[in-house]
């Protein structure tokens, strides 16, 4: 009976290990950790990169918002001193027709 008992709570030394002294798992292990690193580092140096070109786009956009915002204002402005432009042309236009009219009739 202790006999499975014994046999069940021994470990297993992982297959990485087996055969190597403590200072060469550590090393393995630190070496292992410092390409990690490396890596880790590398990606976070990437997406620094990219939050940052992120932050610049975010500039730009709000200033073409900012600038989008006054070209509208100042259509909308144009578009109506054009419809108050057309309103006298067409005022205008029937000034000069009545008067030609009247020039006609006194001509006969």
């Amino acid at each position: 009976m202790f006999s499975n008992i014994e046999a069940d709570s021994k470990l297993k030394v992982p297959s990485e290990a087996q055969g190597k002294s403590v200072g060469e798992i550590v090393i393995s292990w630190n070496t292992e950790l410092e390409s990690r690193t490396n890596f880790f580092l590398a990606r976070t140096k990437g997406l620094t990169e990219w939050d940052s070109c992120i932050q610049k786009n975010k500039h730009i956009l709000s200033a073409l918002q900012i600038d989008l915002a006054r070209v509208t204002s100042s259509q909308d402005r144009l578009e109506r001193q054009l419809e108050i432009l057309q309103l006298h042309q067409q005022e205008v236009d029937e000034a000069l027709r009545i008067m030609e009219s009247v020039a006609e009739q006194l001509g006969r």
